[in-house]
This record gives C-alpha cells, structure tokens and sequence, in this order.
C-alpha cells in the first residue's frame, strides 16, 4: 500500500490524534510514503512556520530521505484537478507519478474530488482504519 500525505497532516500529527496514527504506521512500515520535490519543499516551507523541537524536525527529514519519491530529474505529469487550490495539484501528480493508493489529507479541496483514477483521497482516519484492516489480514 502506497501513500502520499498532504502537508496538514505532517503538521498536525505533531498534536496527536489520527494524523499522528498516520505517522505512527509509517513508523511501523504500514505503508509505503510517497514524495516529490514539490511536496518536500512544502513540508519544510511550512514547518518553518511552527516551534517544532529539533527531534521531531530531524524525524520528517528521515521520512523524507527514506520515502519512496519521484525523483527531481523526472517530471511529474501536470494536472489541472484541483481548481479551488491549485498548489494542491502537487498530491495527486505525486500520487499518479508513484502509482499511489491514497493521498491522506484533511483539505477539503483534495477530500471532496474523493478519488482520482485508482486513487483514493482520505481523511486520516479512514487511512488508519484502511491501514489497521491491511495489517490484521496479513
């Protein structure tokens, strides 16, 4: 299972709830994360925004080093999906570029397109229990 994570969630995972389970199944190789250039200067674009300690900073590098990504000298296909955000179009290029299952986001711009092709657009905690399920059947 392959999944792209939109920006909020890295952000929000940092108080808890599930976007933190989300980053807890990544932490047990639930998934596989999936990246783009674009994507990672995002990351840190914003995380520069918020008093994370340098532990938790120094943990998003590692999962950006370690993700399965789309590699700056490829280019991602351009999209035109998301018409209120366009920036957003970011997480589905990724996620069809890297054959992704999921984006896992709480933006409403990307949550209600629901899916794209075989891609599914969740919240976390739909991808949690998607993931819990996965995990019980192996």
């Amino acid at each position: 299972m392959k999944a792209v994570i939109d920006t909020n969630i890295i952000v929000s995972s940092f108080r808890g709830g599930n976007p933190r389970k989300v980053i807890d199944l990544l932490d047990e190789a639930a998934f596989k994360f999936c990246i783009s250039p674009s994507i990672t200067e995002e990351y840190f674009r914003v995380l520069q925004r918020f008093p994370f300690t340098k532990e938790e900073l120094e943990k998003i590098i590692y999962y950006c080093e370690t993700a399965e990504s789309v590699s700056s000298i490829f280019e991602t296909p351009r999209l035109d999906i998301v018409k209120n955000d366009p920036s957003d179009n970011k997480f589905i290029e990724c996620a069809v570029a890297l054959n992704a299952d999921y984006i896992v986001s709480g933006d409403n711009d990307l949550l209600v397109i629901e899916r794209y092709e075989h891609i599914q657009i969740v919240t976390p905690r739909e991808f949690v229990e998607i993931a819990e399920h996965a995990k019980r059947k192996k």
